[in-house]
């Protein structure tokens, strides 16, 4: 679960600090305090929210690192130490998120257009290349589906030159 603004500042208080000492320890100023303390929600992710936390003592700066929204499949939320089974659980949807972001990831196609620039439309998710240049299946690929093709294709030779009224070759 997330943090908020006023969680900052309650935790600001217990340690004895003033928006003043904690943004001296931070290296930021005073109004980037207030900025964060009067935020709904904080993200531990952001860069100077990570300096402020490293002015706090250790079980508050994980508190504040980890006040992510949005941590893809498993939120956790650590007051003092990490258990070896959240750093599992978190590394297994680490793992499991960064497969789905490859699954989805669509990168530029990079084909060399007829004006001789490439092509910057997105790849098929899962592919290289996009819907114009990802090219088609051409045709069967097993020996079963090759003889299916090749019998359906007589027929309908058949039937055309019974049409015509050409005799038929076979």
């Amino acid at each position: 679960m997330g943090m908020t603004g006023n969680e900052l500042a309650t935790l600001r208080r217990r340690a004895g600090l003033s928006q003043a000492v904690l943004a001296k320890r931070a290296g930021v100023s005073r109004q980037t305090i207030s900025y964060w303390e009067n935020k709904p929600a904080l993200d531990g992710r952001v860069t100077t929210l990570a300096g402020i936390a490293r002015a706090f003592d250790p079980p508050d700066r994980q508190r504040i690192l980890n006040s992510r929204p949005g941590l893809g499949f498993v939120r956790l939320q650590v007051v003092g130490s990490i258990s070896l089974a959240n750093l599992r659980v978190f590394h297994a949807a680490t793992a499991l998120r960064s497969a789905v972001h490859a699954q989805m990831h669509r990168q530029d196609c990079g084909a060399l257009t007829r004006r001789g620039m490439s092509c910057k439309l997105k790849s098929e998710p899962g592919k290289a290349r996009c819907r114009l240049h990802g090219g088609l299946s051409t045709g069967p690929k097993t020996e079963e589906g090759k003889a299916r093709i090749a019998e359906a294709q007589r027929r309908r030779w058949a039937k055309y030159r019974q049409q015509l009224g050409k005799p038929d070759k076979t």
